[in-house]
């Protein structure tokens, strides 16, 4: 004989797991919600330091920031030998990592 239908534990356990991920779905959005909003639009606020170049790129004059700070704006490139020295002094074998 075969096994009798039990149609309201089907239903039973149907509802549960709909429920399950409605909690899921819904601790998954209020996660996201305080992660977007946890941190704030700017982490930092620092001023830079002044430089002043001639029109060939040489310096003519640098001021320190206004925490007494060197810091410099962002640039799109790092230099040949600043990239050269942190490749020697960390780690000689830099490239052969990959």
């Amino acid at each position: 004989m075969s096994k009798p239908l039990d149609f309201a534990g089907d239903i039973i356990r149907n509802d549960y797991r709909k429920r399950r991920k409605k909690v899921y779905a819904f601790a998954l959005g209020l996660f996201l919600v305080w992660y977007i909003t946890a941190l704030p639009s700017q982490l930092f606020n620092d001023s830079t330091s002044t430089v002043l170049l001639d029109r060939n790129g040489e310096l003519l004059g640098a001021r320190i920031a206004d925490d007494g700070q060197w810091r410099f704006q962002e640039s799109d490139s790092v230099p040949y030998r600043f990239a050269a020295c942190l490749v020697e002094f960390e780690d000689r074998n830099f490239y052969g990592h990959f």
